[in-house]
C-alpha cells in the first residue's frame, strides 16, 4: 500500500505545525522538603509539630474533567525527611466528607474509591520515578515507571495511615529510604528531584495534579512535573532484605491424594547507593493463577501472561526491547534458582544483569543457562539508548541436543526540547550455535518511527524489517519472522468538554505487510475509531475494521512458499461501558465480520460483562465472551505434501466470574472461575492450489473436530500481617479435557468434561520480610 509521497509532506507539515496548546499552560512549580530529627507517630493525624512547619504544596489544577481549572476542593501535602526514611502528609479538604467513596480492595487494585498518589524522581531525568498510591481505606498501590511506561507489578515496602474527619481525610506515608534509589546525598549541597502529586475525587469524577498535566501527553506523564528541593546529608542505606518461606501442599486427583512441604528463600540486597540483586532460592510457584488456555488453530504459539512473581517484579529494565518472555524459563525444565541485578547510576546510567538455571529432566544431569545484560543510559530530553544481549546455554549443544542461541539489539527514543516529537529505532540480531550450523542460524531485524506524542492532533508512521531466518524464541517471543511492514497512524483528540461530550477522540490506522524473502504482498489492514465519554460519563466506542484488498497468508499452509489467498473482509463494532460509580455497571462489546464473495463464511463476537458492588468490602464481575466462525476456512492437517483446508464452525464460549471481599485493608478474599469450551465441526475439505486457491476434495475423511474444555478455579485469601509478609490460602481446581465428540448442548458437554476429573490443591504459604537495618537497631 503506497501512499502519494506529496500526500504524506503535506500531512506530516500540517501536523508537525499543530503544537500543543495545552502544554503552553503548565507551570513549573518549587517547593522543599523539611528535615528533622524529632519521631513522627504514623496515624494519619498530622498533629506533630514538623507538620506546622513544613512547606505546603497547593493549588491543584484539574486533568479531569476539565483540564487546566482549578480542583473543586483544596489539597495540602507537605514532604518532610529524616535519616531512616522521607515522610509525605497530605491533607485533602472536602466539603462533604459523608460523601467521600472509600471501597476497599487488595493491593494495587483501586475501584470506586477517592485516592491520592505522588510520584518522585530521584535524578530528576524526566524517564524514571517510583508512584506510591493511597485511599480513604489506606489501600497501598506502588509502581516504578521507566520510559513513560508503568510497572504495577512493583511491591516495596512501606506502610501509609489514613483518617477522615469533619474536613475531609488525611493520608501519612512513610517511604523508608531503602524502597527507593536515589545518589548519596552530601551535608552542605542539597538534591533536587522531580515530583508530582494526584488527587482523584471519585464522586465527580475529577483528577486533579499539583503541577498542571498535559491531557493529551501519550504515556505515563513525567514531562510535566514539579521540583522538590531540600534533600541533604543523607547517605542510602545498607539494603539488605531476606524473604524465607514456607508452603504445605495437599493435592488430589483421579483418586490419588499427596501432601509436599517446601521451603525457600528470596532475597534482596544492596549495591552500592542505587543498585540491588534479587535472588530466589529453591521457589515455589505452586499458588500462581491459572493460565487462560484457549484452543489455539493458528500456526502461532500463544502468548501467556507471567504469573510468577519473581518474573513480573522489578522487570521493566529486562522488558524494555521485548527481547525477553520470561516463560521461556521453565519450559524445558525445572527452574533451579534465579537473580537479578539492577540499578542506575547518577549518570543515568541503568544496568541490568538476569541469570537463571533450570534443570532439563529430559537429560541426565542436563542444565540450562539463561542471561539477560542491559545497559539504559538516559539522554537529554527525556530520551534513551537501550542495550541488551540474551543468551541460552543448554548443556549437551555440541552432542545436538539442544542448540545455545544469542540475541543482541538495541534501541532508541529521541525526544525534541519541547518533548512534542520523537524519533525512535530499534535493531536486533540473533545467532544459533548449532552442532550442524545452517544459513538459518543468523537473522536480524530493524525498526524505525517517528510520531507526535502530544496535542490534538498526532501522528506516527513505523517502518519494520523482519528477515526470513530472525529467531529470538529461545528466551523472547516472535509469532512470525520473515516481514517488512510499514503503519501509518494518525489521531484526533479533544480534551475540552463540549457540549455532552467530556472526551471525543478518535485515530484512523492503515497497515501494510509484505514477506522479506521472496519480497511478496502479504497483508492490507486499516482501521478507525471513536471515543466518546459523555457528561455523565458514559463511554461509547465506534470502531470498524478490515482487509481492504485480497491477502497472501503464507503462514497458514504450513508449507514454505504456499500461500493461500484470503479474501476481503470489514468487522464493524461498538463498545459500551456505563459508570463505574454506580452499584451496577455494564460493559458490551459488538462485532460483526463480513467476508467477501462468501456466502456462509460470518463471524460474530460480543462480550457482555455485567459488574455489581454490594457494598464497599463486596464485589463482583461476570463476564461472558461469546465468538462465533460461521462455515469459517481454514487449514485443517497436511497429507502426502498437500495443505488441506476446511469448512468449519468454530464456536468458542467463555465465562469468567470474579469476585473481592475485603475482611479490612490488610486481609481480602479474591475467587476467580473460569470456564472455556470450544468446539470446531467441519463440514467440506479443500486442498490448497499453487496459486493459492482452494479445490474442493470430497476425498478427505472427517477425523479433524474437535470439543476442548479448560476450567479453571482460584480462591485465594491474602493477609499482608505486617509490611512485606504475609499469609496466603489458596484452593485451585482445574480440569483441561478435548475429544471430537460435540455435544448437543451446554449441559451435555458439562457431562462429557467432568469426566475426564478434576485436579485439586489445597495450600498455604506464609512469606516474612526481613530487614536487616531493622535488626541491627
Amino acid at each position: 500500500m503506497r501512499l502519494p509521497f506529496s500526500l504524506l509532506l503535506t500531512a506530516s507539515l500540517i501536523l508537525l505545525t499543530s503544537s500543543s496548546t495545552f502544554a503552553q499552560k503548565a507551570v513549573i512549580k518549587n517547593s522543599q522538603a523539611v528535615k528533622f530529627s524529632s519521631e513522627i507517630t504514623l496515624d494519619g493525624y498530622l498533629n506533630e509539630g514538623v507538620w506546622s512547619v513544613a512547606i505546603p504544596m497547593t493549588d491543584f489544577t484539574q486533568t479531569m474533567p476539565n483540564p487546566g481549572i482549578p480542583s473543586t476542593q483544596r489539597t495540602e501535602v507537605k514532604i518532610v525527611y529524616t535519616d531512616e526514611a522521607m515522610y509525605v502528609g497530605a491533607r485533602m479538604f472536602d466539603s462533604a466528607p459523608d460523601s467521600i467513596l472509600m471501597q476497599l480492595s487488595d493491593r494495587d487494585v483501586f475501584r470506586n474509591t477517592d485516592e491520592f498518589s505522588f510520584w518522585i524522581s530521584p535524578y530528576n531525568d524526566g524517564n524514571n520515578a517510583f508512584a506510591f498510591t493511597t485511599t480513604p481505606a489506606g489501600i497501598l498501590g506502588d509502581m516504578v515507571v521507566s520510559a513513560g511506561q508503568p510497572d504495577r507489578s512493583w511491591d516495596a515496602v512501606w506502610t501509609v495511615e489514613t483518617q477522615i474527619d469533619s474536613l475531609g481525610w488525611t493520608a501519612e506515608f512513610i517511604i523508608p529510604w531503602s524502597a527507593i534509589r536515589f545518589p548519596s546525598m552530601e551535608e552542605e549541597k542539597e538534591q533536587v528531584w522531580g515530583a508530582n502529586f494526584t488527587r482523584v475525587i471519585r464522586r465527580a469524577r475529577e483528577t486533579s495534579t499539583w503541577v498542571t498535566q498535559d491531557p493529551t501527553r501519550n504515556g505515563y506523564n513525567l514531562i510535566d512535573c514539579g521540583q522538590i528541593s531540600g534533600f541533604k546529608g543523607i547517605m542510602p542505606p545498607k539494603r539488605l532484605a531476606f524473604y524465607p518461606y514456607v508452603s504445605a501442599y495437599a493435592e488430589s486427583f483421579e483418586g490419588e491424594f499427596g501432601t509436599s512441604f517446601n521451603g525457600g528463600m528470596d532475597l534482596k540486597a544492596g549495591i552500592g547507593e542505587a543498585f540491588t540483586l534479587d535472588m530466589t532460592l529453591v521457589p515455589d510457584f505452586g499458588q500462581v493463577v491459572a493460565d487462560n488456555i484457549v484452543l489455539n488453530l493458528s500456526p502461532f504459539e500463544v502468548r501467556f501472561a507471567e504469573n510468577r512473581p519473581f518474573f513480573f517484579e522489578g522487570t521493566e529494565i529486562f522488558n524494555k526491547s521485548g527481547l525477553f518472555y520470561s516463560r521461556r524459563i521453565g519450559e524445558e525444565g525445572k527452574l533451579i534458582n534465579a537473580s537479578k541485578f539492577s540499578g542506575r547510576t547518577s549518570s543515568g546510567l541503568g544496568v541490568g544483569a538476569f541469570q537463571a538455571f533450570t534443570n532439563e529432566t529430559t537429560l541426565e544431569n542436563g542444565l540450562n543457562s539463561y542471561s539477560i545484560l542491559v545497559l539504559d543510559q538516559n539522554l537529554p530530553n527525556n530520551s534513551y539508548v537501550h542495550a541488551i544481549s540474551t543468551l541460552v546455554s543448554r548443556q549437551g549443544s555440541e552432542a545436538g541436543i539442544g542448540d545455545d542461541a544469542l540475541v543482541q539489539g538495541a534501541q532508541f527514543e529521541i525526544f525534541d526540547k519541547t518533548n512534542t516529537y520523537k524519533l525512535s529505532g530499534s535493531g536486533a540480531y540473533n545467532k544459533i550455535y548449532s552442532s550442524t550450523p545452517s544459513s538459518s542460524d543468523f537473522g536480524y531485524t530493524w525498526n524505525v518511527g517517528v510520531s507526535k506524542e502530544s496535542g490534538k492532533f498526532n501522528f506516527g508512521y513505523e517502518r519494520n524489517i523482519e528477515t526470513d531466518t530472525y529467531n529470538p524464541n529461545d528466551l523472547g517471543y516472535l509469532q512470525n519472522p520473515n516481514e517488512v511492514f510499514n503503519m501509518l497512524r494518525l489521531s484526533y483528540r479533544n480534551i475540552e468538554p463540549l457540549k455532552r461530550f467530556l472526551r471525543l477522540s478518535g485515530d484512523i490506522m492503515m497497515f501494510n505487510e509484505k514477506l522479506f524473502s521472496p519480497r511478496a504482498q502479504s497483508t492490507a489492514f486499516a482501521s478507525a475509531r471513536l471515543n466518546m465519554l459523555t457528561t455523565s460519563f458514559q463511554y461509547f466506542g465506534l470502531r470498524v475494521e478490515g482487509q481492504p484488498i485480497q491477502g497472501n497468508d503464507y503462514f497458514a499452509s504450513r508449507i514454505d512458499g504456499m500461500k493461500w489467498v484470503t479474501p476481503r473482509w470489514i468487522a464493524p463494532g461498538i463498545d459500551i461501558s456505563t459508570d463505574y460509580r454506580k452499584k451496577f455497571a455494564l460493559d458490551v462489546n459488538l462485532s460483526y465480520g463480513i467476508i467477501e464473495d462468501q456466502t456462509k463464511w460470518r463471524e460474530e463476537y460480543y462480550r457482555f460483562s455485567p459488574r455489581y458492588r454490594f457494598s464497599d468490602r463486596l464485589f463482583f464481575v461476570y463476564s461472558y465472551q461469546h465468538a462465533f466462525k460461521n462455515h469459517e476456512q481454514g487449514w485443517a492437517d497436511v497429507i502426502d505434501d498437500s495443505s488441506i483446508f476446511g469448512s468449519r464452525n468454530y464456536f468458542t464460549r467463555t465465562h469468567l466470574l470474579t469476585g473481592s471481599y475485603a475482611f479490612s485493608r490488610k486481609a481480602n478474599l479474591e475467587a476467580r472461575v473460569r470456564h472455556y469450551w470450544s468446539t470446531v465441526e467441519y463440514f467440506d475439505f479443500f486442498t490448497l492450489q499453487s496459486d493459492g486457491s482452494l479445490l474442493e476434495d470430497n476425498s478427505i475423511l472427517n477425523v479433524y473436530n474437535e470439543n476442548f474444555n479448560a476450567w479453571s478455579v482460584d480462591l485465594v485469601f491474602m493477609w499482608y500481617h505486617t509490611p512485606g509478609s504475609e499469609v496466603s490460602f489458596v484452593w485451585k481446581n482445574t480440569l483441561y479435557s478435548s475429544g471430537s465428540d460435540l455435544p448437543a448442548s451446554y449441559f451435555d458437554n458439562w457431562e462429557q468434561m467432568i469426566e475426564s476429573g478434576f485436579r485439586n490443591s489445597l495450600s498455604i504459604k506464609a512469606l516474612f520480610y526481613i530487614d536487616y537495618n531493622q535488626l541491627r537497631r
